[in-house]
């Protein structure tokens, strides 16, 4: 019963005795708290009941099946017979107090890189989008913790930070960063690692103006998925948007079953001897690659990481003339299952 029912430190006492015991402990009213009636905290029914009060299940609040430490942010979401976890920021653990009776999936989208400022005169260069690994059908047992550490996306000219998945049995699971956006050359797609399941993020997108700001190129060339180059008018695409071997991801925990669109490449940003003006920054990624001069204005727009929009990772434009660049998106860890 203590694998299924939360402690009394965590709760309150039931008032009454159930006159089921536990040798050198008591009755079971001092031993679990008391159940509240919150959706989700109730347990299975059990088979044993007290007289008046029903199952112990209506009578003992369910134990939670995972703690979170850390600096971790999170949001957990229950549709469709599935539970997920999206983790969005921060580093710390995740232990589940029960051997899991399904298996885990996990998505780990490495942060974008930033988009580069140019000069007075060229555009910058835009920032490559993140990585995703992809890990289907992790076996799990009670008490172990699982380190998850979420990629920030890059300042300005600067890498995307790796997302992580790591048990203490295997070597960590990672979701690569995307490349920031040097001078003169867009950032490439992030990558993971060899033989694994997931692929590279975009490119950045290469400058079509007279200052020719070269194309960054996808991560993970050698893998099934590849992340796309960009081009001279738009950041490349991830993986999973590949016309070829495409490899798309849904989300089967909120409703309609939304799909993920992770680390596409950031457009970098005209500058002063483009034909068409305005001369402005970068769009950054998001379903797509971002557009070369997409932003709405001279600085390189940044990239906005939501599970509303399933944006995740995605590359920061590259500055126009005398502007900014902007910020990668950040990266994300989801944890899903069939729901216990």
């Amino acid at each position: 019963m203590s694998n299924i029912f939360q402690p009394l430190v965590q709760g309150s006492a039931i008032g009454y005795n159930t006159n089921y015991t536990v040798s050198g402990h008591g009755d079971l009213s001092a031993i679990f708290a008391a159940y509240t009636g919150a959706p989700g905290t109730q347990a299975p029914v059990t088979g044993y009941s007290v007289t008046g009060h029903g199952d112990l299940n209506t009578i003992f609040a369910r134990k939670p099946i995972f703690a979170v430490t850390g600096s971790l942010t999170y949001d957990v979401y229950t549709y469709g017979g599935y539970t997920g976890i999206v983790f969005t920021s921060g580093t710390g653990t995740i232990t589940y107090f029960i051997n899991m009776p399904v298996a885990i999936s996990i998505i780990a989208i490495g942060g974008g890189g930033g988009g580069s400022t140019g000069s007075a005169f060229i555009g910058g260069a835009s920032g490559g989008g993140g990585a995703t690994m992809l890990i289907p059908n992790v076996g799990v047992y009670a008490n172990t913790p699982f380190t998850i550490v979420v990629g920030n996306g890059g300042s300005p000219g600067s890498n995307g930070g790796d997302s992580i998945f790591q048990d203490p049995f295997n070597d960590p699971h990672i979701g690569g960063g995307g490349g920031g956006g040097a001078f003169g050359q867009s950032g490439g797609g992030g990558s993971i690692s060899n033989n694994a399941i997931g692929g590279g993020g975009g490119g950045g997108g290469g400058g079509s103006g007279g200052g020719g700001v070269a194309a960054g190129p996808g991560g993970n060339n050698a893998t099934l998925y590849p992340g796309n180059p960009g081009s001279a008018t738009a950041g490349g695409t991830s993986f999973n948007n590949s016309v070829i071997n495409g490899y798309p991801i849904y989300l089967p925990f909120i409703s309609g079953n939304p799909q993920v669109y992770p680390g596409n490449g950031g457009g970098s940003g005209k500058d002063s001897f483009d034909f068409f003006p305005p001369r402005n920054g970068g769009q950054a990624g998001s379903n797509v690659g971002g557009l070369y001069g997409g932003s709405s204005s001279v600085n390189g727009e940044s990239a906005v990481s939501s599970i509303n929009t399933g944006f995740f990772g995605a590359g920061g434009g590259g500055a126009g003339p005398g502007g900014s660049g902007g910020s990668g998106g950040s990266g994300v860890v989801i944890i899903y299952w069939q729901t216990v």
